[in-house]
């Protein structure tokens, strides 16, 4: 929240005051005035802001929950692929097809640690462009 400021401008005809206020809520000065034209208009208005702000927190705490969720399935489907594939790697190599089946194995586990790789590279870049922006 941001404090009012005010600019003070002085011409031959007279003085000019500017007022800002930027904030969920109006001013104090503003929610007295709002109190004198209705009684109730300020804590209405106060309450509106709270409603709001528990909105705001509901709706990224199901991004938060839809991400971890996101995140978990990955890691599972990741997981079931590559242990079925290892699985299929084995059942070539005991059937005598060693060269496929060694492929077979080559290629399971290079995919799941470039993918691991790709991941952390992806995340290592986020937190560098999230750290960049809170330094501008």
């Amino acid at each position: 929240m941001q404090l009012p400021q005010k600019r003070e401008q002085q011409s031959e005809n007279g003085m000019v005051l500017h007022q800002s206020f930027s904030g969920p809520l109006p001013s104090p000065s503003s929610l007295i005035q709002y109190n004198q034209a209705h009684p109730t208009a300020a804590d209405r208005s106060i309450t509106m802001a709270e409603q709001q702000q528990a909105h705001r927190h509901k709706l990224e705490e199901k991004v938060v929950d839809s991400g971890n969720f996101r995140a978990a399935l990955g890691l599972w489907l990741g997981a079931g692929i590559t242990l079925g594939t290892l699985v299929l790697a084995g059942i070539l190599i005991l059937n005598d097809k060693t060269l496929e089946g060694l492929a077979t194995v080559i290629v399971a586990l290079g995919s799941t640690v470039a993918a691991f790789i790709y991941a952390n590279e992806r995340k290592i870049r986020q937190l560098n462009d999230k750290q960049e922006d809170d330094d501008s």
